[in-house]
């Protein structure tokens, strides 16, 4: 077995000759809770607003951004921006429910070994994942001061736990949510996307969304950014959009 892969850290976006407001601080924790709004290359707007959040493994920013219930408030000189109602979300192999991933990375781990093999997806973007395991070794997210533990505490109840899993929130009237996941993702299992694909049409009916697994896909894989799948991603805000002006 090899060791679990993800994606390398890229480098920063120049942010030279755009237009947007960049470095703009949203908590005094961190130097590093800092955040970027681009506005399109032309137009007066206003714009509809994507918020792009990177989860961060419960390692790197959501700890930061989770700190203030107001995170998203942003305050320059007179004017303030928040968020107004959300209208849809886009959700690339989300941790949904951190209390059953740690399983279902033992279920994928025997069906890969048994059935499937190695993956297919390679690229020189990747890197092995910490903590440094391979991919049928665990624990993984239970590990002391792992996801898990960072996350929900070392003390953390089967309460905690419920009050974490997303399909807890789940609802009549939600937004649509367009859900990718890789079939080979080592960090965060597909059947976390599943499950929760499943639970929003049980509650929200068929009209909650759609979910797509990727082939072959590992965590944070370089073929959700290919032009094709990228186009999908947007075509799926463009069809909100217009459905948000017509009500």
């Amino acid at each position: 077995m090899s060791y679990r892969m993800w994606r390398k850290s890229q480098p920063f976006v120049s942010t030279e000759g755009k237009r947007g407001f960049f470095d703009l601080s949203y908590g005094a924790k961190s130097e590093k809770q800092k955040l970027d709004i681009w506005l399109p290359e032309k137009g007066d707007g206003p714009f509809p607003v994507i918020i792009s959040i990177h989860g961060g493994g419960y390692l790197a920013l959501m700890g930061s951004l989770c700190e203030k219930e107001e995170y998203f408030d942003i305050e320059e000189d007179e004017n303030r921006l928040v968020p107004a109602k959300v209208t849809g979300c886009v959700a690339w192999y989300p941790l949904v429910d951190i209390g059953t991933a740690e399983r279902q990375l033992k279920m994928n781990s025997i069906i890969n070994r048994d059935l499937f093999g190695p993956s297919l997806d390679e690229s020189p973007e990747y890197e092995e994942a910490f903590p440094l395991l391979h991919e049928d070794e665990f624990p993984f997210y239970e590990v002391k001061d792992g996801m898990k533990e960072r996350f929900l505490g070392a003390e953390a109840s089967k309460e905690d736990e419920k009050r974490a899993d997303a399909k807890t929130y789940l609802h009549k009237g939600m937004p649509p949510i367009f859900i990718q996941h890789g079939s080979r993702d080592e960090i965060v299992p597909m059947q976390q996307s599943l499950e929760f694909a499943l639970a929003a049409e049980e509650i929200a009916g068929n009209n909650w969304g759609r979910i797509e697994i990727i082939p072959e896909a590992i965590h944070s894989s370089v073929l959700l950014e290919t032009k094709e799948n990228l186009k999908k991603v947007f075509d799926f805000i463009d069809e909100i959009n217009k459905n948000q002006m017509n009500v």
